[in-house]
């Protein structure tokens, strides 16, 4: 609209009348919003540094005045500026967002021009931004009168420090590895970040400029252990390289400090400060959500900072638990496929817990001890729906594949029944394809009985004495079986 605005102007004859603009006898005058202005692309369109500027001279002509803004790194001395025709008007202002790109209204984002110029081939060195470092930038704006006998007049240069915002993410927090997650330091001033936020044990390191995994202050070691009052010098990553994360050993409220310039980092805890709980999810097919994000319905309630629990009815099948409701990371997985009571954090494996019935189950976590205990209300259990043999004695053996299992006939109140050959051998009863915890074997001290080998901790299989044709007969629910030579 300015420029098109601009376009009709310029064919105007030179006249205080034929715009409204009132003309003054002095030259240009430029102020900025801030001295200092933090880069934070989270911040979206929101104005973060605006300039204004007061109405120039057309030195007695009547003529009007167009306005040009220029801005350019320092050192450079405007030969490689960002340029921004105003025109004529009377709004004389220009602002820019923290946005990684231009607003759609038509905002200009502030650090994509920065990003520009330093990856620009026509900046040198000693003049060109460093990512992840502070630069300051010069500004000023030219106003031009509408007469060609009259040179354009320069604003002064208004310099304004701009400083990337740097922030903390990593597995010791909430978010977890999640970048939209990741917390904000505050900027003190020269060259030093602050933040003071509870930290689980876990690792971190801390992304500048924006959040991202390339540019990110990092310790100058692999796996630098975080202790009270220690220091290191810290180094800015390039690309992802190097990846030492700070590893925080204990869970505390965390001061850190970040100087850039000299490089270094200091941390420092404050056991002064109770810990807060911090959020756990309950995630998969078990809950009955599948692997879908979790919504605050399947949060677990916090006991105390390391305690939780959950109840509620639950499907037999697999699940896990998660931090947050918008990140796969950080997790807490079991510990192995035929460990559902230990738990591994935020590890590269995925194995998942299972429950192996239908009921209103309770469930108890520790994240502290990586422990987790189940418990359910036998009157809540509904029915068995499928069941499998597996052992020497069938056909697939012991490979725990669906596809290899010996599927059983559903008869109805967790009634199940097959009728075929067997061979000398062993078998028990599978109620989850792949897991063999969740299994029924027969009793340590009645051999009519089945056990669940979860809860009972014993693998007590039927044996096969002869190979032959029978008729398997299991009941889940008078824990019952027979094995009838035909």
């Amino acid at each position: 609209m300015f420029a098109a605005l601009a376009s009709i102007l310029a064919f105007t004859a030179c006249s205080n009348e034929d715009d409204g603009i009132e003309l003054s006898s002095e030259d240009v005058v430029l102020s900025s919003s801030d001295e200092i202005v933090v880069l934070d692309p989270t911040l979206g369109t929101a104005d973060v540094l605006s300039y204004e500027w007061t109405t120039g001279s057309n030195r007695g002509t009547g003529c009007g005045i167009a306005y040009t803004f220029e801005m350019c790194v320092k050192g450079d001395d405007f030969g490689h500026p960002y340029t921004k025709y105003i025109g004529r008007t009377n709004y004389r202002n220009f602002s820019f967002i923290c946005d990684t790109e231009d607003s759609e209204s038509g905002s200009v984002s502030l650090y994509s021009i920065i990003d520009d110029w330093q990856t620009s081939s026509e900046l040198s060195d000693e003049v060109k931004p460093v990512a992840g470092m502070p630069c300051t930038l010069q500004a000023r704006v030219k106003a031009m009168v509408y007469d060609s006998d009259i040179e354009p007049v320069y604003s002064n240069v208004v310099e304004v420090e701009i400083v990337p915002a740097v922030y903390v993410i990593g597995s010791s927090l909430p978010g977890g590895w999640n970048l939209d997650k990741a917390l904000r330091m505050q900027y003190k001033g020269d060259n030093v970040y602050y933040i003071k936020t509870q930290l689980d044990e876990g690792e971190i390191k801390l992304p500048s400029g924006t959040p991202n995994f390339d540019d990110c202050y990092v310790a100058s070691v692999s796996d630098f252990e975080v202790s009270d009052n220690c220091e290191d010098v810290p180094v800015l990553s390039e690309d992802g390289t190097p990846d030492n994360k700070f590893v925080i050993k204990k869970a505390s409220w965390w001061e850190i400090t970040l100087d850039i310039s000299a490089p270094k980092i200091t941390f420092t805890y404050d056991d002064t400060i109770e810990l807060e709980p911090q959020s756990l999810y309950l995630v998969g097919p078990a809950t009955g959500n599948g692997w879908y994000m979790p919504t605050e319905k399947y949060a677990l309630t916090a006991t105390s900072y390391t305690t939780y629990t959950y109840s509620a009815r639950m499907l037999a099948g697999e699940f896990k638990l998660l931090r947050n409701t918008d990140s796969w990371n950080p997790a807490y997985t079991a510990a192995g496929t035929e460990d559902n009571t230990n738990m591994l954090y935020g590890a590269d494996t995925d194995y998942k817990f299972v429950i192996d019935r239908t009921a209103v189950w309770t469930l108890s976590v520790d994240t502290e001890a990586l422990t987790i205990s189940y418990s359910y209300d036998d009157s809540t259990v509904e029915d068995y729906t499928s069941l499998w043999m597996i052992g020497s004695a069938t056909s697939g053996g012991w490979s725990n594949s669906e596809s290899d299992l010996t599927s059983m006939t559903d008869m109805g109140n967790n009634v199940f029944t097959w009728t075929g050959d067997l061979v000398a051998g062993e078998f028990k009863f599978m109620t989850v394809p792949g897991h063999w915890s969740y299994c029924y074997g027969v009793s340590s001290t009645d051999s009519d009985k089945l056990v669940y080998n979860l809860e009972a901790g014993t693998d007590n299989k039927i044996t096969v004495a002869t190979d032959g044709n029978y008729t398997v007969t299991a009941d889940l629910s008078n824990l019952t079986w027979t094995l009838t030579e035909n």
